[in-house]
């Protein structure tokens, strides 16, 4: 049998908070988690496009990437915008870690072919598609109920299982069960051991110390 790997947006720039939570009951509803583990991607305005004309005239556009020929834009839903600037914030420190590891578990997509290290790859960025998945559902609840959960104890709790994630993934390189040639993950998680997010923002240890300071 041969796996596939499968595309999904997850954020729009006209999504509502209630949307966001369908599309997260979709998404594991059918399991897509071992076919796409990128689940927190946003759609891509690309300049010329439909969608690109019509973020330009609600307002909504920002920084053009002019090496995608794309820009950056404000969700219309605030909640929508405060969720993808926090999973956006988070995730960026870890991204290249985890992304070096996502083509490392498509090497291969027959389910024969795979070996330990494929196997193993495919697992991190499962367990780290599963964080950013449970985080999207607590901020949800928070906005249904902002006594429920603590924004900032809730990103803090998944930014520790990263943490935890990446420790355990540098296990893995140092003895050997996943195989870093080009030295590409283990300095990507020397850097991410430099981060930390306050108030839902990724920092350097140093500027979070002088944040609180303030």
């Amino acid at each position: 049998k041969i796996d596939i790997d499968v595309g999904f947006v997850m954020f729009d720039p006209f999504l509502t908070i209630e949307e966001m939570m369908k599309n997260i009951h979709f998404f594991r509803k059918w399991n897509l988690i071992k076919s796409n583990q990128w689940p927190f991607r946003p759609l891509v305005a690309n300049k010329g496009s439909y969608m690109y004309e019509t973020l330009k005239n609600f307002g909504l556009l920002k920084d053009a990437d002019i090496n995608y020929m794309s820009s950056a834009y404000d969700f219309k839903d605030k909640k929508v915008q405060e969720v993808f600037s926090i999973i956006n914030s988070l995730s960026e420190p870890s991204r290249p870690i985890f992304y070096a590891l996502k083509v490392i578990s498509k090497r291969q997509f027959s389910r024969e072919k795979k070996d330990i290290q494929t196997l193993l790859a495919q697992r991190y960025v499962e367990e780290n598609a599963e964080i950013f998945l449970e985080l999207m559902e607590k901020l949800y609840y928070h906005f249904q109920d902002s006594t429920s959960y603590n924004i900032k104890d809730t990103v803090a709790a998944s930014q520790q299982k990263i943490a935890d994630l990446i420790l355990s993934l540098k296990q893995d390189i140092d003895q050997g069960r996943i195989v870093d040639s080009s030295g590409f993950i283990s300095e990507q998680i020397e850097k991410n051991q430099d981060i930390e997010t306050y108030e839902g923002v990724a920092v350097t240890r140093r500027q979070a110390g002088e944040r609180r300071r303030k």
